[in-house]
């Protein structure tokens, strides 16, 4: 069976409806659609590295990630020039992330509409349900009371067990219980070359299933295997 999850732009009316579809807030399709956005506003964002947001915008730079530091101060940090409000920013933003509490929330989350913005993600402890209503009103992808970190770093466990059950189901399938015999063991010595072909194909397959993408792989013929993979957002 294929699975194929989608998600609809917000606002667009379903046929036959008067009320415009909401893309549900926290869920996996909504998290993933935001994580795989480019630019990043980081409202909150100084040049404390004992603050989260240093932490978490320092990690989604290494993901790939546009970051733009918003904070009253206006500080560049991890070399991005910094503003003091998402108006003042000359490009177009894709995400703003809230590292403020929840009562000031509701007026970034406002001003993440008015520049046009497609998601706003509220940090953990960070909550607002009337200001995530309103965004998910205006259009907007909403995460709220979660860490992209975090997210990125579940994601990344669940590619690394994802490639041990595929290499653990080749084993199995290719070399069957032996008895141990004068002290040897049933571990495979090398992987012929149909086999590591074979596995290469069932990690691309698994990865992909789960929207991750293969960077490298080495199977090598002493029945090793080194996989890099990383989120394909």
């Amino acid at each position: 069976m294929v699975e194929i999850c989608w998600i609809a732009p917000c606002g667009v009316m379903p046929v036959g409806s008067s009320t415009p579809w909401v893309v549900p807030i926290n869920t996996k399709e909504t998290i993933d659609a935001v994580l795989g956005l480019k630019t990043w506003a980081v409202v909150g964002l100084g040049n404390n590295p004992e603050r989260a947001a240093y932490g978490v915008a320092k990690l989604l730079k290494e993901k790939g990630h546009t970051i733009i530091p918003v904070h009253p101060k206006g500080e560049s940090v991890h070399g991005e020039i910094g503003y003091t409000a998402l108006s003042e920013i000359p490009v177009s933003v894709d995400v703003v992330d809230c590292f403020v509490n929840s009562q000031l929330v509701g007026a970034v989350v406002d001003e993440a509409i008015a520049i046009g913005a497609k998601a706003v993600w509220l940090q953990l402890d960070v909550i607002d349900e009337a200001a995530v209503a309103r965004a998910q009103a205006a259009g907007l992808l909403t995460v709220m009371d979660r860490c992209p970190a975090i997210e990125y770093r579940a994601r990344q466990l669940l590619l690394i067990n994802l490639c041990l059950q595929v290499i653990q189901g080749m084993l199995n399938l290719f070399y069957q219980p032996r008895q141990i015999i004068s002290g040897n063991s049933d571990v495979p010595h090398e992987f012929t070359l149909y086999q590591r072909v074979f596995i290469l194909m069932k990690l691309q397959s698994r990865c992909a299933s789960h929207q991750m993408q293969i960077g490298t792989i080495h199977v090598g013929f002493s029945a090793t295997v080194e996989v890099s993979c990383y989120n394909k957002f």
